[in-house]
């Protein structure tokens, strides 16, 4: 089983750190995650988009090793709104090779 379309604490939305969904992921047998949070253009600014992107992936980075064998961790992201701002879209779409991107509108 894996778990395709989860949130961190990098999103407006959830509460749970990178640690806290690897080690739930784990405990009930799922065998990987994308941490895929919200990149929503209109409120880009408001919510610091792309420094809390660049915290996500240190994040992730730095936690891959410790689940190495045991759970697949990937990089993702929400986009929302990319039309409406394409620039902004296209500076987190280079921040890293993302995984999983997802569409929303």
């Amino acid at each position: 089983m894996f778990d395709s379309h989860v949130h961190s604490h990098h999103s407006h939305d959830a509460v749970s750190s990178i640690e806290d969904i690897c080690r739930t992921s784990v405990e009930k047998g799922i065998a990987g995650v994308a941490v895929c949070d919200h990149a929503d253009m209109w409120f880009y600014e408001r919510q610091n988009t792309y420094e809390g992107f660049s915290a996500c992936i240190r994040e992730i980075l730095n936690i891959r090793d410790k689940y190495e064998g045991t759970l697949k961790i990937m990089q993702g992201i929400e986009l929302a709104e990319d039309r409406d701002e394409p620039e902004k879209a296209a500076k987190l779409l280079a921040l890293c090779q993302w995984d999983v991107i997802l569409g929303s509108v």
